[in-house]
This record gives C-alpha cells, sequence and structure tokens, in this order.
C-alpha cells in the first residue's frame, strides 16, 4: 500500500512538472494566409499594438521587449534598426491588424520570451507555449556573418521525400538563424546572399560575402544546404559541417585573391605579399577547421540526437573555395530520410539548429581571441 502511495505521487508529480512545462495545443484559424492580431493576443497575454490612423504607422511590442516598427499595407517592417521583408503586406481591417505569418514567426522569435512549438498548414496555426526560455543579448567579437541559404529559383536542389524542395529548407533555417542569433548577439550584421526564392550563382555567394571583408576582416561565412540520396530506403541520416579540403592549387588560387581583394598591403616588396597572402591563407584555414569543429560540438547538445552528427569533413565545395574568410558550408540533414525530414519541418528542431550554431560562433570567437 505504502509503494502504491509512493507512486502515485510520484505520477502526479511529474504530470504536475510537465504542466508547467507546457500547455495544450491550441489552434488559431488563418484568414487568407493572415493571423488576426486579437487571436494571437488571447493566447499571448503581454502582447500590444499601437496604431497611428492617420499616417497608418505603428508598433508591436510584448511586454516590455524591443518593438516592431511597421506600415499598414507595406511588406515590410524594422526590428532594432534593421529592416525585414515579408511575402504579404500587413494589414488593418475591421478595427484589428492582420499579421502574414513571417510576422507571426518573429514575434515568436524576436518578442516572447517562452520557447515556442508551431507549426503552419493551409488553414490554421497550431501552437504550444513551453517554459519560459529568456535569450541573454551578448556581445561577441566579430562584425559580419553571412549565411548562404543553398539553391534557390531555377536550382532547387535535391528533393525531399515529402516533395519539399532543399532550397526552400535552406531559406526556412536561414530566415529562422538570422532572427535568432539578432536577438542574441543585437550587434551582430547579418547579411543574406539570397533573401527569398531566387537563383544567385555560387561565384557570386562568395563575393557577396568578401565585399563584407571591406569594412571587417571580423568576418565568418556560413551556407546552408540539405543532403540526399538516390536510395532513400537506404538513407543515411545526420547533420555534417565541412570547411575547405587543401590542395597546392586551391591554395595558390586562394593566394592570389587574397593578393587581388587587397586584403594584405600591396604596397610592400612582392616577395613579402607572398609570404603574406600565404600565412594569411594558413590563418583562414585554420580558423575555417575550428569554426567547423566548434558548430559540430554545440550543435551535437543542443539537437540532443534529434539529427544525429556525422562529424566535422572537408571537401572542395565552390563557395567555400572563393570565401576569402573563415567559412563552413553546413548540410542540416538528409532529406532522403523520413526522420531528419520530419525534424527539419519542426519549428522546435529548426530553433535548436540556431541555438547551436550560434552557441558554436560564440565559442570559435572565443577560441580565435
Amino acid at each position: 500500500m505504502e509503494k502504491n502511495k509512493i507512486t502515485f505521487w510520484a505520477i502526479v508529480s511529474i504530470l504536475f512538472l510537465f504542466g508547467i512545462a507546457s500547455v495544450n495545443a491550441d489552434t488559431i484559424p488563418l484568414e487568407k494566409g493572415y493571423i488576426r492580431f486579437e487571436e494571437l493576443k488571447k493566447r499571448l497575454p503581454g502582447l500590444q499594438y499601437k496604431l497611428d490612423m492617420v499616417i497608418l504607422v505603428g508598433e508591436i511590442r510584448f511586454k516590455k521587449s524591443t518593438e516592431f516598427k511597421f506600415r499598414v499595407d507595406s511588406a515590410y517592417f524594422i526590428h532594432r534598426n534593421n529592416i525585414e521583408s515579408l511575402t504579404k503586406p500587413i494589414l488593418y481591417m475591421g478595427r484589428d491588424l492582420y499579421l502574414p505569418r513571417e510576422m507571426v514567426e518573429a514575434i515568436f522569435i524576436y518578442l516572447i520570451d517562452s520557447e515556442v512549438s508551431y507549426k503552419f498548414t493551409e488553414d490554421k496555426l497550431t501552437l504550444n507555449l513551453y517554459q519560459r526560455v529568456i535569450v541573454q543579448p551578448e556581445e561577441i567579437g566579430l562584425r559580419h556573418l553571412i549565411i548562404d541559404a543553398g539553391h534557390g529559383g531555377k536550382d532547387p536542389g535535391a528533393t525531399a521525400v515529402n516533395g519539399e524542395y532543399e532550397k526552400n529548407y535552406t531559406l526556412k533555417i536561414a530566415r529562422m538563424i538570422k532572427r535568432y542569433i539578432k536577438k542574441k548577439f543585437p550587434n551582430l550584421k547579418i547579411k543574406f546572399t539570397r533573401k527569398k526564392d531566387i537563383y544567385v550563382p555560387l561565384e557570386d555567394r562568395a563575393k557577396i560575402a568578401n565585399k563584407k571583408l571591406q569594412s571587417s576582416k571580423d568576418t565568418i561565412f556560413i551556407s546552408l544546404h540539405c543532403n540526399s540520396t538516390p536510395t532513400p530506403e537506404k538513407s543515411p541520416h545526420g547533420y555534417e559541417v565541412y570547411y575547405l579540403a587543401q590542395s597546392g592549387p586551391i591554395e595558390t588560387t586562394r593566394e592570389s585573391s587574397i593578393l587581388s581583394n587587397q586584403l594584405i598591403d600591396i604596397r610592400r616588396d612582392p616577395k613579402v605579399q607572398y609570404i603574406q597572402s600565404g600565412m594569411l591563407s594558413s590563418v583562414i584555414q585554420r580558423r575555417s577547421i575550428l569554426l567547423a569543429k566548434a558548430i559540430d560540438s554545440t550543435l551535437k547538445q543542443s539537437l540532443d540526437s534529434k539529427i544525429a552528427s556525422r562529424g566535422v569533413k572537408k571537401n572542395n565545395y565552390q563557395v567555400l573555395r572563393g570565401s576569402m574568410m573563415p567559412a563552413v558550408l553546413i548540410e542540416l540533414g538528409f532529406i532522403s530520410h523520413p526522420q531528419d525530414v520530419k525534424m527539419l519541418e519542426e519549428k522546435t528542431v529548426q530553433l535548436k539548429l540556431a541555438e547551436g550554431i550560434a552557441e558554436g560562433i560564440k565559442n570559435y570567437v572565443m577560441a580565435k581571441n
């Protein structure tokens, strides 16, 4: 009897703990791709907006969080002086705001101090709020982060087992990474090689990144992709982090690029230039390896086997070959494997990817310094 009593209270305690850790799933109807602000506010007390009815400019905030600034009928909003684009404009009808899904996702990432699990379908938003998770803003000794969402436009990349294209996964997760990192490291400047579904040639992606070196050498480059095999029934699974595989011709090309991009003092003697370009190329390579290992280590902790690590590897990828800064390419998972696809679809897993990459960047900067 005493044993049963203990077991009963143990179960009650577990249920109580899980009860305060999360709430039941809630659904909000979508109206032609929009969420009514009042419907969102019912689930998120403390969410509010102000709107100047003359100029139709307003702000959204959650409690005392930094606000979003927006204009009605505009497909943009401003957060911390950064302009974010939307696929649909913010609307005001019947004395209420109507928010497109990207704006709702931005509220979850930037403003809400809880971890949110959510999923959009054609006609509804399914929402779970978990325990309060506060992201403390930090200073980081890094100036620029270039995020390259692989493929895009006429280049769809691989096709997942659910029919989704690789280009869509890389862009969705790139946006999640940006939103999380802007919250974690507000002073870090983030640049996308593509913000939407457009085609950007591989050589241009590296050029976009290299332009940032003109304003600061404290710049890193992360390219996002998804792996795939032609036989889904035998598909491996897990993520991989790559750095550039070195060879004599690759080193020579990078040293020439260092000179042509004037990353060293070209007024010096040619022999000195040659030595310095070789030394800088070696530094870039060592730091790329350091960055890859740091991100792999923190992704393992963050993902907690939701997507397994296949380790740090090297390859002669063109976007890495053309980058004149520490650069890595992350294969986020095998979209030919059903379990990896399921994980990559989950917003909470996308957030865990963002958290792991952010912590990896932080650890890299600390180790580098």
